[in-house]
């Protein structure tokens, strides 16, 4: 299954190899740092996939990455039925942000206010990669700093 949906689709054969490959990244990121790892946020959103989802092998009550926010419109229905239904099995054994955003299709998307609105109620994740030039630049700007003076700002160790 070399397609986008192929992490919609447990596969029992892979169970071992998914919990080990979850395991040894764990266990590198405390021998790296020296503790646990204060939330849980896969490559390409991996820890969202079947195989680790329904085997519980990431421990109740963790931190962890919700699927991307959308308003309607910007995905289809199904889309974000599929994403609300997973979210709200999320939040019955994990800890989770109310809303999750990519900074790029924010910027893009001339959504930041409507974001920053979100974050004066509710907890708002807001996903950034400063090694992108654009992202880096509006994370310097002073447009930003003027959005973050009216937020309480944190961070998974935080929180």
């Amino acid at each position: 299954m070399g397609n986008k949906y192929a992490q919609l689709v447990y596969n029992p054969f892979l169970r071992k190899a998914f919990s080990y490959s979850y395991q040894a990244q764990v266990d590198e990121f405390v021998r790296l740092f020296g503790k646990q790892p204060s939330h849980i946020d896969g490559h390409h959103h991996m820890h969202l996939c079947a195989n680790i989802l329904l085997s519980n092998m990431i421990p109740a009550h963790t931190k962890l990455r919700r699927n991307f926010s959308f308003w309607p419109g910007e995905k289809s229905m199904s889309n974000r039925t599929y994403r609300w239904l997973v979210d709200r099995w999320l939040a019955r054994r994990y800890r989770l942000a109310d809303y999750f955003f990519d900074l790029t299709q924010c910027i893009e998307g001339k959504k930041l206010d409507r974001v920053a609105a979100l974050a004066k109620s509710s907890n708002v994740e807001l996903m950034t990669h400063p090694t992108v030039s654009a992202e880096k630049a509006f994370l310097m700007s002073d447009e930003f700093q003027v959005i973050l003076q009216h937020l309480e700002i944190g961070g998974y160790a935080l929180v």
